[in-house]
């Protein structure tokens, strides 16, 4: 197995993996090819755009998306997709390509990386075993915008 940056206009083979992954436990999300293409896309083509691959035998098994922030004298990493085809689960392939990302992050001298995950789910797990802290004095706010037929 290899962890390459994605370097291809083509992210195809990454929205059928996410697709695949988060349709699944404990996800058991409902997406659409096209909105999971589009999603990464809009990833893809944002400034300061960083993409890892794990490839084995020339297949796709995990992707991490995600863009450096300016921030201060820095920049800060937000990881904003992250995704191992669930027979490749913990088998190592996350941590290599969270290890490739902390390499990639000490050259570009960036302080911190951070993430959106479900808490109480074996993402949330993953990310403390791999050095991740939750929060205290960060929170996520969100509003439900109504729509007119409501």
């Amino acid at each position: 197995m290899e962890i390459v940056q994605v370097k291809e206009p083509d992210i195809n083979n990454h929205a059928a993996l996410l697709v695949e992954v988060f349709s699944q436990e404990p996800w058991c999300e409902n997406w659409a090819i096209e909105n999971a293409h589009d999603r990464l896309l809009c990833y893809k083509n944002a400034p300061y755009f960083l993409g890892l691959s794990a490839i084995e035998n020339n297949e796709l098994i995990g992707f991490m998306f995600g863009n450096f922030e300016p921030y201060q004298k820095s920049s800060q990493f937000i990881i904003k997709e992250m995704c191992v085809k669930n027979e490749k689960q913990r088998t190592g392939v996350g941590k290599k390509i969270l290890n490739e990302l902390n390499s990639l992050l000490k050259k570009n001298n960036s302080s911190t990386s951070y993430l959106l995950t479900r808490k109480g789910s074996p993402a949330e797990l993953f990310y403390l075993d791999n050095g991740y802290l939750l929060s205290e004095s960060m929170g996520l706010y969100f509003n439900e915008t109504k729509t007119h037929n409501e």
